[in-house]
């Protein structure tokens, strides 16, 4: 979970921030949130914040006034209960130290906005209120029936001093969503914060498959004016949330320069609708009352001879001094397997219309042939009397490069995308300058109208789940429960994963083997499971 963000006063400060985490400890025991701090535009680094506790989900930016805003999601211990908060920092001095100034409500994907109104300094903090999500995900894993998990924000009026109590932003824009997970938040230049929310529709995804010429999504935008709470809808989303290895991150931005795009309200997110994971865009001139029809970014080509890909995921948004729209992704166009990405960016100079051929910008490539410790990418849980191997959260984060990256555009106008990749055998965060020549201008006559390609009918791949199920019909408290997994290890050249189950007796009475584990039930992504 990777974000970035440029000072709007001097363009060489830059803050970044993420999860930093270790295969040497338990999943989310061993995670830590870091922030880093540049004073020449980005081209060394220096960490200034890391939490002492468990840590998730980070975010960063800067105000309007050039203060600096970091918020870790720490785990802390209320009694006998372990709760989520969202502990905030601010630096005054644009990144280089750091003071805690307010603690706030637990946030999954976590969002920063900032801007000017009536004379204030002005900062929001969006994101899906973690008491709910994790209830809600563990319901809607095994059935239908899913409770909202509510989009909720957080203010500041001087300038991320102090914030207010939560406010609900979005439990349901036409209805009760199960699903939101939050995107990037962009503010208009009146201050009005704008914050996105992928919604996938009325119940958990691996109940709503992306079927052909049938959308399963909506993104939905929650505008904030003089706390009035508007929700507009960027409708016919194809999703597939469950995919290995892809993300459904939306990322939104307005043009804040005084051009000929001036309050222009752009959103792009990974679509599925022909069958691979793309990127595109829209955008809207009516602060998301109405939108153009969505356009493809990404200028790969499909893959040959039937497979799937490449796809195109972790999509990054922004818009510079001058109007100049960035976006940039993962791209897996020269990967093999379609599992390995490198970064490319792309330009419009004219508002979205057209598009500037793409770049790549990260200099080596992602990939899952480099040598690592794979000890903390398998979970086991125990459900009823099975027991549920899934190549699992932090491994679909291994091929994904995380939950999200994000992009910032400096002072000067200059583009700085953030990524994952482990071309050192460690995921590491990565960044780079891209700069843009050209004037902002408008498409000619006949390119702004709606152009779209559309959908082709293609059902996409099942979601990964394996499973190892019970011994026999033994009564459940007489099961033995998993103690872990562990000398995990993959063999790129035969594409084989190893691994050691040990299993616990928790029941009251000794039980004695020989066992027989039945494996009943192989599902991959990736070509056969045996």
């Amino acid at each position: 979970e990777m974000q970035i963000a440029a000072d709007p006063l001097d363009y060489r400060k830059l803050v970044a921030c993420s999860i930093m985490g270790s295969s040497q400890q338990s999943s989310i025991e061993g995670e830590r949130d870091i922030l880093y701090s540049s004073n020449d535009q980005g081209l060394t680094w220096s960490p200034r914040v890391t939490t002492s506790i468990t840590a998730s989900d980070p975010a960063c930016a800067y105000t309007s006034r050039g203060a600096a805003i970091f918020v870790a999601n720490v785990m802390r211990r209320v009694g006998s209960k372990l709760q989520w908060a969202a502990r905030i920092y601010r630096s005054r001095d644009g990144g280089l130290s750091w003071v805690h100034t307010a603690t706030g409500p637990g946030l999954d994907n976590p969002t920063i906005t900032a801007g000017q109104a009536d004379g204030k300094a002005v900062v929001w903090i969006g994101g899906v209120d973690l008491s709910l999500a994790s209830i809600a995900k563990n319901m809607c894993k095994h059935g239908p029936n899913c409770p909202v998990i509510p989009l909720v924000a957080i203010r500041s009026l001087d300038d991320g001093r102090s914030f207010s109590s939560p406010i609900t932003l979005i439990r349901g824009a036409t209805g009760d969503y199960s699903v939101a997970i939050a995107g990037g938040a962009a503010s208009f230049s009146g201050g009005e914060p704008v914050f996105p929310a992928l919604e996938l529709n009325k119940s958990d995804p691996l109940f709503t498959p992306n079927l052909p010429g049938k959308p399963n999504a909506v993104i939905a935008l929650a505008r904030i004016d003089r706390d009035r709470v508007s929700v507009t809808e960027l409708p016919h989303i194809y999703s597939n949330y469950t995919a290995v290895w892809a993300t459904s991150k939306s990322a939104v931005a307005v043009d804040r320069s005084r051009g000929i795009f001036h309050n222009r309200l752009y959103a792009a997110w990974s679509d599925w609708r022909r069958g691979r994971c793309e990127v595109l865009l829209s955008y809207s001139d009516d602060l998301g009352a109405t939108w153009a029809t969505p356009r493809i970014v990404n200028d790969d080509r499909r893959f040959g001879n039937g497979r799937f890909g490449p796809d195109d995921t972790q999509v990054m948004l922004a818009v510079n001094k001058d109007g100049v729209v960035g976006v940039a992704w993962y791209s897996r166009a020269g990967s093999a397997d379609d599992l390995g990405w490198t970064v490319r960016f792309r330009a419009s100079l004219d508002g979205g219309a057209t598009w500037l051929q793409s770049v790549r910008v990260s200099s080596a490539a992602n990939t899952v042939t480099v040598p690592r410790d794979w000890s903390d990418e398998f979970e086991v849980h125990v459900v009823g009397n099975a027991i549920e191997i899934t190549a699992g959260y932090h491994a679909t984060q291994f091929f994904t490069g995380g939950d999200y990256s994000g992009m910032a555009a400096d002072a000067q106008g200059v583009f700085h995308p953030v990524w994952s990749d482990d071309r050192t055998g460690v995921s590491q965060m990565w960044t780079a300058q891209v700069r843009v020549t050209g004037a902002v201008h408008r498409a000619p006559d006949g390119h702004e109208k709606p152009h779209y390609v559309l959908p082709v009918a293609v059902q996409l791949p099942a979601a990964p789940w394996y499973q190892v199920h019970s011994f026999d019909t033994q009564k459940p408290d007489a099961l033995p429960r998993v103690g872990g997994i562990s000398e995990v290890s993959y063999e790129a050249k035969s594409h084989a994963f190893s691994f050691e189950i040990r299993l616990k007796n928790v029941s009251p009475r000794p039980m004695r083997g020989p066992w027989r584990v039945y494996v009943t039930d192989l599902e991959g992504d990736h070509g056969r499971v045996e």
